[in-house]
């Protein structure tokens, strides 16, 4: 299976960019005094998760496929394991996507019942 990862590099940097953006966004609230509510920085909290989340899904594709052609250039293609991640770059991809969503499924309960996610 072929592993393209131009759609995930332009998925890193819109999450950069929102990231930026929400950065900015924050920062004007508060000097405005409009952000000292709980409110509105829970949503912000939330913002800030969700767009972490998506860079670092769309970020294994990336290394995955930077760790394939940096083995390949210093001459272990030849090698079956080398092959053999070629030949299922996306079921890597996807067994390291189930193991974070997983990961996140376990940890996001104690998140909230620690108050992650309350006003502060």
């Amino acid at each position: 299976m072929h592993l393209n990862i131009k759609p995930y590099l332009v998925i890193l940097a819109s999450m950069i960019i929102v990231l930026v953006l929400v950065g900015i966004f924050r920062n004007l609230l508060i000097a405005k005094q409009f952000g000292d509510d709980g409110n509105g920085q829970v949503i912000i909290k939330g913002i800030v998760i969700v767009a972490f989340m998506i860079f670092s899904a769309a970020l294994i594709p990336v290394c995955l496929k930077l760790f394939l052609i940096l083995q390949i250039r210093i001459g272990n293609g030849d090698l079956g394991l080398i092959k053999l991640m070629q030949q299922h770059a996306m079921k890597l991809v996807y067994a390291a996507w189930a193991f974070i969503g997983f990961s996140i499924a376990i940890a996001l309960p104690v998140m909230i019942k620690d108050g992650f996610f309350s006003n502060p």
